[in-house]
């Protein structure tokens, strides 16, 4: 199961927010699974890349948005007992500014992938599992200012009637 922030849905993040990816994996079958790779789909348009804080355990792909995991670089992934279990955590920031571009409403997904082999009697069978999708809506900054005035910026009088404005009085 996939869940962002402790939550396997949907969910909000503000641009800068840090977020804590935890792929959590069980062998509920009879049989070991072997040379299990692990992949991480994110948006790469709205992951602040730069502050990926890289373990050694991760191959991070900039270009296609994806964290690998494989046996290679995280040794508990070459086998996975019947009844195993573990965690697999990735930690990111969102961008602080919205990439050029992006029009309607900004959301960053994320699903997770297990790649394995398992015997099925005495012939290596691919397994492949896909998590939930977990999507986070990106908070976006709304500005707005008002002013009253009397005067515009060339000094002329806006509107009729006294100043300041008096009840029952036309303005």
């Amino acid at each position: 199961a996939l869940s962002a922030n402790d939550v396997s849905l949907k969910s909000a993040v503000d641009l800068g927010d840090e977020i804590r990816y935890d792929m959590a994996y069980a062998n509920e079958g009879d049989a070991p699974l072997t040379d299990l790779v692990f992949t991480l789909k994110l948006d790469s348009r709205y992951v602040d890349w730069a502050s990926i804080v890289n373990d050694g355990t991760v191959e991070l792909r900039e270009s296609t948005g994806v964290v690998r995991w494989t046996k290679e670089k995280a040794p508990q992934l070459t086998a996975l007992q019947p009844g195993g279990r573990g965690v697999l955590t990735f930690k990111t920031r969102v961008v602080t500014g919205l990439p050029t571009g992006v029009t309607g409403l900004p959301v960053f997904v994320a699903q997770a992938t297990v790649e394995a082999t398992q015997l099925v009697g005495n012939t290596p069978q691919a397994v492949t599992i896909s998590s939930n999708e977990v999507v986070s809506k990106v908070n976006t900054r709304f500005m707005l200012s008002a002013e009253g005035r009397y005067y515009t910026d060339e000094l002329v009088k806006v509107g009729s009637g006294p100043l300041p404005p008096q009840v029952g009085q036309t303005t």
